[in-house]
């Protein structure tokens, strides 16, 4: 059906059809009849106030008086002690507001007391009321004698009296100035209390019937609007009073309209509202049971034993299953028959049971036991117990998939106690609770000595405490935790364990206990560090041996090179571990290739010479010797004959040239005299010595520059060995600093023994190639600190080129390592141009900068003190600008 709006006369009508339904026309007409009742009351109190006031109260005592009628006729069978807490306390309030109203001025019954009287009775009545509507909501759910009750309230309404006529009571008017403060403070004091009564109220919501607890309430509030409008006035005829009986006339009314409306129309929605919750209640509970009899999981059989003449059980009847006991058993429509019946074989096959449940539907004791029933082959967990003699009740669960389980489990546990590994478990708090025999022997530790103990005690004096994280990362949710540690043993030894840490949880997913597997690695650290000793050894033999040096596999793929390998074949370390020894062989010598390699491989060791292809696709002739480590792994060493194999070629050329010159010109000039012969072989001579020397100086030039470079290379590995020895960090940062300076005049030489001219090298490759291994040195993300170079084509002799490095090395590290602080991120810029004979070179970083009241050109520091030294040395100048961070600029005069 469309939703479409209602417009016109329809939606009119419907409007006042929702407006003027007769439950709002019921409130209508309440709501106007006690307007104009309270109206007329009004008018009243103008022309008698006495009138209004004994209306009022006759009222309130006619009310007061009914409900405790109701309550009373009902007392036998109401179950909400509410109602009988309010009614006794209306019965003696209204006792009590009886004197009230008879000790009203003009009365004329009370001829003493004036308006005090009257009041002070008033107070005591709003006490009594107001403490049996806040002790009323608290006997919601208890017994209540009404005797009791009547007892207590008529004792504290007989002690009220008396105080009241004895003159006990405090005063609460005084005539000419009004309420007192105690009868100020006591219609406070009332007030607070019934708002502690509605707030109960609505606590026990659940108790009541929605409108009379809508009706309880709010008869409150109108009870704690009259009372404040009690505190208000001065003359007993003035407006405040009259404003607080009105308002009290209200609250009565609600009182009327919760006990005695209602309470005739339906009193079940008052007065035994908590036996028709409890009829619910129970039926409810009826179907939640009978519904857990139909769900269970566990199987469920009510019995009938039967028994023989001599009183043996010989058989049983089933009464009632559940619909698991089918499900578990796979058996159906079994009730009403016998198991001799339902499963034939039962008493011989498992005639422990038929004595066991005999024993039970005999004595009444209830019996749990695991029993293999042969009959269907299953493991079962039978508990048994008797409602009444000769009957059973029995609830089973399969246990088969649980005892197969407990098979592995032990199984298991034989495998954890006679672990090697010391196996450990504890709480997630890390206290022992499983110590297996492992444990002990590599810990030293007896399982009772360490259950019940926290695994800190391995934790050895002085060494950080590391359990406590390894706890808390499991706790956080880590699955398995692998770590290498020291723990301490029982005889004080310190031993190095392998820890495998994994959490142990319930069931529901919750971590109840962490399991520790431990493993000592003493023996195994040993050797390790005499492992790491031997190879670093090795490592920085092989980094420094001026030949090249390779380790190839058994296909011959290089696995491991060293930096003159690189040199002699130009390739990088990276590509030359992707390539074959057979990749690098001249084609023509392939043969050659091989046939060292099978040497190598059946005999253990080859030598020989071959020509192989560099990178730039040049031939050189290599000397190599290689030895067989293993079946894996063979060791070569590598060394560049090809200057020399081309001296002996050219030798072998210019002889054969000269033998060949010789012989035609001996044919052509056998008569030429001996003088000229000789000149010609003299200018010969000469020749090749000039040539030979000119040869020799180039070779001679490459070689210096070569062996310079590996002598530098040679001191840095030193200092990296004497750097192992050193504990001082200062010593230890010296050394280091001195090793890049070193190392930036290393590549000097290194760049011009590759460079064809052997005199200059370029400036920007070289810029690129000592930035980037300080910035792998000081271990800097280039993600972090952004480098951006800008240098054009500029050659540089070693003159200048060693300077401008080592001012490099020294300003690049400094912005390496004070510049960006604490992880900080930034960019540092290197440019240079050149003019003339001059070359303007710029260094900047936009980081924290160096401090505006340091003196830089006459600094401590050795670094900045070298820079500015060779920037003497080159006849340049420098600046310094700290605005955004650090830049120095200078200017030097290129060395020839």
């Amino acid at each position: 059906m469309d939703d479409e709006p209602i417009e016109g006369p329809q939606r009119g009508n419907f409007l006042l059809s929702g407006i003027w339904s007769p439950r709002t026309m019921h409130i209508l007409v309440q709501v106007v009849g006690v307007g104009v009742v309270l109206l007329l009351l009004a008018l009243t109190s103008t022309y008698s106030y006495l009138l209004f006031h004994s209306i009022v109260e006759i009222f309130t005592i006619v009310i007061s008086f009914s409900i405790f009628i109701l309550v009373w006729n009902g007392k036998k069978s109401i179950d909400n002690a509410f109602f009988l807490v309010v009614g006794v306390g209306l019965l003696f309030a209204g006792g009590i507001d009886i004197l009230h109203t008879l000790a009203y001025k003009g009365m004329g019954v009370f001829t003493f007391g004036g308006a005090d009287l009257p009041t002070q009775l008033w107070i005591a009545a709003r006490y009594l009321q107001a403490f049996s509507l806040l002790l009323a909501p608290l006997a919601i759910g208890r017994k209540v004698r009404v005797s009791t009750l009547i007892a207590v309230f008529g004792f504290a309404t007989a002690a009220l009296i008396a105080a009241i006529f004895t003159g006990v009571f405090p005063h609460c008017f005084i005539e000419g100035s009004g309420l007192t403060p105690f009868k100020i403070y006591s219609e406070y004091v009332i007030c607070a209390i019934l708002g502690v009564s509605i707030v109960l109220l609505y606590r026990a919501r659940e108790y009541f019937d929605p409108d009379v607890l809508a009706l309880l309430m709010l008869a409150n509030v109108f009870f704690i609007g009259a009372e404040l409008s009690f505190t208000a006035y001065v003359s007993v005829y003035g407006f405040a009073n009259m404003l607080g009986h009105l308002l009290r006339v209200v609250a009565v009314y609600l009182w009327y309209l919760a006990f005695l409306d209602i309470g005739q129309k339906r009193p079940f929605d008052l007065l035994w509202r908590e036996m028709k919750l409890n009829e619910e209640q129970l039926r409810k509970s009826e179907e939640k049971y009978r519904s857990l009899f139909e769900t269970m999981l566990e199987g469920f059989a009510f019995c009938r034993m039967i028994y023989d003449g001599s009183g043996r059980p010989v058989d049983w009847e089933y009464i009632e299953v559940n619909p698991a006991f089918g499900r578990l058993t796979g058996l159906r429509d079994i009730v009403g028959k016998k198991v001799s019946e339902a499963i034939p074989g039962t008493r011989e096959q498992s005639p422990e049971i038929f004595e066991i449940y005999g024993r039970v539907a005999a004595t009444g004791k209830p019996e749990t036991f695991d029993v293999f029933f042969t009959p269907l082959s299953i493991w079962l967990h039978i508990s048994v117990s008797s409602p009444q003699k000769g009957y059973f009740v029995v609830v089973f669960e399969d246990i088969t998939n649980r005892k197969a389980a407990e098979e592995k489990l032990s199984f298991l546990a034989a495998i954890t106690e006679h672990s090697y590994d010391a196996i450990i478990g504890k709480t997630p708090d890390g206290i022992i609770t499983f110590w297996n025999a492992g444990a002990e022997k590599i810990y030293g530790y007896t399982p009772a000595e360490m259950t019940g103990r926290p695994i800190t005690v391995l934790v050895p004096p002085g060494h950080p405490d590391d359990t406590k994280t390894l706890i808390q990362r499991i706790r956080a949710g880590e699955a398995v935790i692998r770590q290498e540690t020291i723990r301490q043993r029982k005889d004080g030894a310190l031993i190095h364990v392998s820890l495998t840490l994994s959490p142990v949880k319930a069931m529901d997913g919750s971590l109840i206990g962490i399991s520790t597997i431990a493993r000592d690695i003493t023996g195994q650290k040993a050797a390790e560090e005499a492992l790491r000793q031997s190879e670093e050894m090795f490592r920085s033999y092989i980094e420094n041996a001026p030949d090249g040096v390779f380790v190839a596999d058994a296909q011959g793929n290089y696995v491991m090179v060293n930096d003159a390998a690189c040199e002699m074949t130009g390739f990088s370390r990276e590509e030359l571990l992707r390539k074959n020894i057979r990749d690098l062989v001249f084609p023509g010598d392939q043969h050659i290739g091989f046939e060292h390699f099978r040497r190598v491989k059946e005999e253990g060791q080859a030598i020989g010479e071959t020509r192989y292809v560099t990178k730039s696709g040049e031939v050189r002739y290599w000397l190599v010797k290689a030895v067989r480590i293993n079946d894996q792994r063979l060791l070569g060493f590598a060394s560049d004959i090809t200057d020399r194999k081309m001296m002996e070629s050219e030798i072998r050329s210019l002889n054969t040239v000269l033998e060949q010159k010789v012989e035609e010109r001996t044919r052509a000039l056998a008569d030429s005299n001996v003088a000229l012969e000789e000149e010609i072989s003299q200018r010969m001579k000469t020749e090749e010595q000039l040539q030979a020397m000119l040869n020799e100086k180039t070779l001679l030039l490459r070689e210096v520059h070569h062996r310079v470079k590996n002598n530098l290379q040679i001191i840095i590995s030193l200092t990296n060995l004497q750097l192992r020895q050193i504990e001082d960090p200062q010593m230890k940062r010296i050394m280091a600093e001195t090793q890049n300076r070193v190392r930036a005049m290393a590549l000097v030489h290194e760049k011009l023994y590759k460079s064809e001219t052997l005199a200059d090298i370029d400036l920007a490759e070289y810029v690129r190639f000592l930035t980037s291994h300080l910035f792998a040195y000081y271990e800097t993300d280039s993600r972090r600190v952004t480098l951006k170079i800008e240098i054009g084509e500029i050659m540089v002799s070693i003159n200048t080129a060693i300077p401008i490095g080592l001012i490099l090395n020294e300003l690049v590290s400094n912005a390496l390592k004070h510049a960006f602080p604490g992880g900080r991120s930034g960019t540092l810029a290197i440019s240079a141009s050149s003019d003339k004979n001059t070359i303007s070179l710029a260094v900047k970083d936009n980081g924290v900068g160096i401090p505006a009241d340091l003196d830089w050109r006459n600094t401590q520091s050795l670094g900045l003190r070298l820079v500015v030294s060779l920037v003497n040395q080159l006849d340049g100048t420098i600046d310094l600008d700290r605005s955004g961070g650090t830049a120095f600029t200078m200017v030097l005069k290129v060395k020839e």
